[in-house]
């Protein structure tokens, strides 16, 4: 019985770097082909296999051999390449534009007689085939167009080649200016009437193809200030980093915020600047967006940034926007994932403005009361009441959560219920609390404070009781130092938690309204709600 097969060639852009090679251009030019041939066993085919067929590779695999033995031939535009292959081999074409070449395959008997010829298949008989010659002629055409590309302010766009011939494909490659980016939409392609070309964009974001009319071309883009690209996922911050809980800590980057004092070397352009959240950010020459703000110094303490430059109040300083390194409190933990700040992000925001206690229709609000606070609002991006009972939106969609994330990062935050109960003001394993005047309802935030629970579970790798604890010691940023944060001789400064200090006496005190702090030393503390000096570490959930 007679049997017969089909020999198939499939286009595919090729993504692999291959690692073998075998064949190679032999005379002539062919605009950078590479070929490259395999065992079919060597070669994964899938990997190559993606959307965009007409700008790339050829890819085509010989079949195995049936009765007897078939011998495949590659031709390359008329005689450039010729190699006698045997059954089971991967041949792999590079960096072809497919419109510039015809593809005929043809099966021949072993007298030399045409049997079958087709541009995408032949068939092959079994007892008549004795050779398959794969040809790849290229088409050529004497008369060319010119490809004219501008010059462009704040980017460069470059084309594969300066002429070509009608329906070639000629690739535009854009690589905007530090800080830019091609405004959507705006690259084209116009022929000498004035009328558009057809751009395809290509897989890696940042070119383009069109096909060559027959005309000359011309090639326009516009730049303009890129939008400012928060860390919007959530990635390890690598192994080998000492944190607060040592190199054995998890820690990762996720949102940003200003932190570093500007580098002398730095040229702040305020005429390109953004705005996020509540925070304004100006393009510094280096690429990077950098926070402007009049230092408002603790106390007009003698203060220094890290790089030794001395902290003059209302100074104008501008502070580099960085990724937000914090610890994973409980990595071994599937699902959602607590994160604390590493560092004193900002100051400047009391708890409360007052130690004023105020109503809420006939409910009493101490001052330390979580839920009703002025840096839970901030936090969160939402309104509050201040002491005189009017509602403050100064931070309504502008606090840190709006300020430090963008939409798709403020999208992974979770939404979560916060422990405000009487059990979370109290250090982890106390048993029995005493009660407290101080307690408020739960709330779900995205943002949050930490309690004296939490600091004190020993799971989350910090000391069980209140006293000193290096895994709850923080620096401030210099971001938070021109802010008004509080720091000692070492660097560290003390940070809000949201729990309410319960005093040993209920009568009514300034100290009724004092609320629990880390300290300097990673000591619980319980300044009053309005102390300046008080640093902010935010905690937040997520899912990774």
């Amino acid at each position: 019985m007679r049997s017969a097969f089909k020999f198939f060639c499939i286009l595919s852009l090729s993504v692999l770097s291959f690692f073998s090679c075998e064949a190679s251009v032999r005379g002539g030019s062919m605009d950078d082909v590479e070929v490259e041939i395999y065992d079919s066993s060597s070669w994964n085919g899938a990997d190559s296999v993606v959307s965009d067929p007409e700008l790339g590779s050829l890819v085509f695999q010989t079949p195995a051999a049936q009765d007897e033995e078939i011998f495949y031939i590659i031709t390359l535009d008329d005689g450039l390449i010729e190699k006698e292959l045997g059954s089971s081999k991967v041949i792999v074409f590079k960096n072809l534009a497919m419109k510039n070449y015809e593809l005929t395959c043809h099966a021949y008997s072993e007298d030399g007689t045409l049997l079958a010829s087709g541009s995408s298949s032949v068939m092959i008989e079994s007892g008549k085939t004795n050779s398959l010659n794969l040809v790849l002629h290229r088409v050529h055409s004497d008369v060319t167009y010119t490809i004219s590309v501008g010059s462009f302010a704040n980017g460069n766009v470059s084309a594969s080649r300066t002429d070509a011939s009608a329906g070639s494909l000629v690739v535009l490659t854009v690589e905007p200016n530090a800080g830019y980016e091609l405004v959507p939409g705006s690259i084209s392609v116009t022929d000498s009437d004035g009328q558009s070309i057809l751009l395809t964009t290509l897989t890696d974001g940042v070119s383009y193809r069109f096909s060559m009319p027959e005309s000359n071309v011309s090639v326009s883009a516009t730049f303009q200030l890129e939008t400012y690209k928060f860390h919007s996922t959530v990635t390890s911050v690598g192994s080998g980093y000492s944190g607060t809980a040592g190199t054995s800590g998890t820690y990762v980057y996720f949102g940003d915020w200003p932190q570093t004092i500007k580098d002398d070397s730095v040229t702040v352009d305020e005429a390109h600047s953004i705005t996020m959240g509540g925070n304004t950010y100006y393009l510094g020459n280096d690429g990077n967006y950098y926070a402007k703000m009049n230092a408002s110094v603790y106390s007009d303490s003698n203060y220094s940034f890290h790089d030794g430059t001395s902290i003059t109040d209302g100074s104008q300083y501008y502070f580099k926007v960085e990724p937000i390194i914090w610890r994973v409190l409980n990595p071994s933990d599937s699902g959602e994932k607590i994160l604390l700040a590493e560092s004193i992000l900002t100051s400047g925001i009391p708890f409360f403005e007052s130690i004023s206690t105020r109503t809420s229709g006939t409910n009493t609000i101490y001052a330390n009361n979580y839920e009703k606070s002025q840096v839970r609002a901030y936090l969160n991006g939402l309104s509050y009441s201040n002491a005189s009972n009017s509602t403050v939106s100064t931070y309504q969609n502008k606090g840190f959560l709006y300020s430090a994330f963008g939409e798709s990062a403020r999208g992974l935050i979770l939404n979560r219920s916060v422990d405000n109960s009487l059990v979370s003001i109290y250090p982890s394993g106390t048993t029995s609390p005493a009660a407290s005047d101080y307690t408020c309802n739960n709330t779900s935030d995205k943002v949050f404070l930490m309690s004296v629970n939490e600091v004190t579970t020993t799971s989350y790798g910090f000391s069980s009781g209140t006293s000193s604890g290096p895994a709850r010691k923080r620096k401030s940023t210099d971001y938070a130092l021109a802010t008004g944060a509080y720091k000692n001789n070492n660097g560290y400064g003390w940070w809000w938690l949201r729990s309410p200090y319960q005093p040993s006496s209920t009568s009514p005190s300034p100290s009724t309204c004092a609320v629990r702090t880390c300290s300097f030393d990673g000591a619980t503390g319980n300044p009053d709600a309005d102390e300046s000096g008080g640093g902010i570490c935010p905690a937040i959930r997520v899912s990774f």
